[in-house]
């Protein structure tokens, strides 16, 4: 019985619903963050190749209900801001195969990668969102569901690619 409340509480824990109206914005904002992605090709991706733009980092599963439910909002958020510099990438720690097999399902307009070294993030659970600025500083770092497309959304991120 122990052990069936255990992986309750851990599976509750793992996916995040919308309660989260607060940000938190790092207090050392040139805090290093070490994500490591690759495309679903198995080819690293350096975050430093986006220099001079921001970049939205979604971290999503497959399984993850409120993931799969903020997708259309970061999608239209995406279509909001394209012709601003920002980069939208959804990683999930999952098999190339699963994430194709989800991008079939769902035919959202969105780059997907796969996260390599989930464990060294240390989050709390997904979905769970980075934004960093053109400088590469993380901006922003949330967990939990958020309705990326609203305008306060919208704004927060816009302010974000200003910070110059």
């Amino acid at each position: 019985m122990r052990n069936i409340v255990l992986m309750l509480l851990i599976v509750a824990g793992s996916c995040k619903e919308p309660v989260k109206e607060k940000q938190i914005i790092p207090q050392d904002k040139k805090a290093t963050i070490k994500v490591r992605l690759t495309d679903l090709n198995d080819t690293p991706i350096n975050l430093d190749e986006f220099k001079g733009k921001t970049v939205f980092l979604n971290f999503w599963a497959t399984w993850c209900k409120p993931c799969i439910q903020e997708m259309p909002s970061i999608a239209k958020a995406q279509q909001l801001l394209g012709k601003k510099d920002v980069i939208f990438l959804l990683a999930s720690n999952e098999t190339s195969d699963q994430i194709n097999e989800f991008t079939k399902e769902h035919k959202y307009d969105l780059k997907y990668v796969r996260l390599i070294n989930l464990e060294e993030l240390n989050m709390e659970g997904l979905p769970t969102t980075y934004i960093f600025n053109s400088k590469g500083e993380l901006a922003f770092s949330e967990t939990g569901y958020r309705k990326w497309d609203d305008t306060s959304n919208i704004e927060m991120i816009l302010k974000i690619n200003n910070q110059k």
